[in-house]
């Protein structure tokens, strides 16, 4: 896999910015990320189970989708918190 090279630029304040790339991989070949699919889709919350899982393939577990409320956002969280694999979460989900 080619890993994009950091991107340099300036600010139009003339500060310069530095843009770290990380590649997300593709959710298909991610073991964590189709753990925490697997995880999700025992919940007894259909909302639940359609919250989507990536992984940068470093540990690092993204959240994304909508629920209804922060108590399903935080239940979805807690189900993948632990699994093999996963050093963070990064629940990015809307509560809608």
């Amino acid at each position: 896999m080619d890993f994009p090279q950091n991107q340099s630029f300036f600010h139009q304040t003339g500060i310069q910015m530095i843009v770290r790339m990380e590649p997300v991989l593709d959710p298909r070949l991610d073991r964590v990320a189709e753990a925490a699919r697997r995880q999700l889709e025992l919940s007894p919350y259909s909302g639940i189970r359609q919250v989507r899982c990536e992984s940068n393939g470093r540990g690092v577990l993204y959240l994304r989708g909508e629920l209804p409320s922060f108590y399903y956002k935080q239940l979805a969280q807690q189900a993948v918190l632990k699994l093999e694999g996963v050093t963070q979460v990064v629940n990015e989900v809307v509560v809608t």
